[in-house]
């Protein structure tokens, strides 16, 4: 009943609304595409870009290139101030900066890191893009390639995403914005110097988006392979500060994290009415992709509280 009323809101109320998806227990039980959208269309995503980054820095740990998330991130940008920050700073979105995006200047990472602290490290949440593109750079550092060569090799590839990816952008219904793409050609913008925007700018299909949630569902194994650990899993999707703007919940590493929902929910939310919501508890991933809003609209959430979260029979 809920899901046909999700249906019936995103063809009457919700013009936006491009894709939903939700699998319960591992199946696709509700999967639908509006307009010209289908199950090849790559959404910008925004910033459930964050999140994927997350998972980055789960693997890094994983795989010892990273020590810890308290780890001081001044060795990784010689001859910059690093104000005492650390990587737990950048993933909590404590660092201090007000908001900007320095993501189309030539040098990004130089100007981000001379932008004056408005905040003591730590002291207070700050919703911006700062953050998590220096997160991404320093996978660069430490990869030796973008972290979106990162993510093919260590996450796309075993969760089977980005099939298609390598004809993305002649495939009906792709949603792609101005800036910078990366020689390969793949769909995660990049700055000047090559390193993958942290905040925004990944493209992903609803299904890749559901995989990836699962991923998460799971505690970070997918069929028989540990892909994250499930301590960082676990951690990363807990609140560590209370949050703020613009969803108004706590936040972990690079999630929101929904606590008036039952049970171990996370949510990655991306401007324009993108979101990832996955509740492992009850084993369930909830993908919601819009259309952009060129008049800046808000989001409208409605259809993912009041309907599909709703559909769930033993809530």
């Amino acid at each position: 009943m809920y899901l046909d009323r999700a249906d019936l809101f995103a063809r009457e109320e919700a013009p936006r609304i491009a894709a939903m998806l939700v699998v319960r227990h591992g199946y696709a039980v509700f999967e639908r595409y509006y307009g010209d959208f289908g199950p090849q269309s790559h959404f910008s995503v925004a910033s459930v870009t964050k999140s994927v980054l997350s998972a980055l820095v789960g693997i890094a740990l994983r795989d010892g290139l990273l020590r810890e998330i308290d780890q001081p991130i001044e060795n990784f940008f010689p001859g910059h101030r690093a104000s005492g920050l650390t990587l737990r700073h950048l993933l909590t979105l404590t660092a201090g900066w007000p908001y900007h995006d320095f993501n189309h200047r030539p040098d990004s990472v130089g100007d981000m890191l001379a932008e004056p602290l408005a905040a003591k490290p730590g002291e207070r949440f700050q919703y911006g893009e700062t953050p998590p593109h220096l997160v991404s750079a320093i996978l660069t550092k430490l990869t030796g390639g973008s972290a979106s060569a990162y993510a093919v090799r260590e996450l796309f590839q075993p969760l089977g995403m980005w099939r298609d990816a390598s004809r993305w952008r002649e495939i009906p219904g792709t949603l792609n914005h101005s800036g910078e793409w990366p020689a390969d050609g793949l769909p995660w913008k990049c700055d000047a110097n090559g390193i993958s925007t942290g905040g925004h700018g990944l493209h992903l299909t609803a299904q890749d988006m559901a995989r990836f949630g699962l991923l998460y569902a799971s505690g970070g194994w997918w069929q028989d392979r540990h892909l994250l650990p499930a301590a960082y899993v676990a951690e990363s999707t807990r609140p560590q500060s209370r949050g703020g703007s613009p969803m108004w919940m706590p936040y972990g590493w690079l999630w929101w994290v929904p606590g008036w929902h039952r049970g171990h929910a996370m949510l990655a939310a991306g401007f324009g009415g993108q979101a990832l919501y996955v509740n492992s508890d009850l084993d369930l991933v909830i993908v919601l992709a819009s259309k952009p809003a060129p008049d800046g609209a808000t989001d409208d959430w409605a259809v993912l509280n009041r309907y599909l979260v709703a559909a769930v029979r033993d809530w």
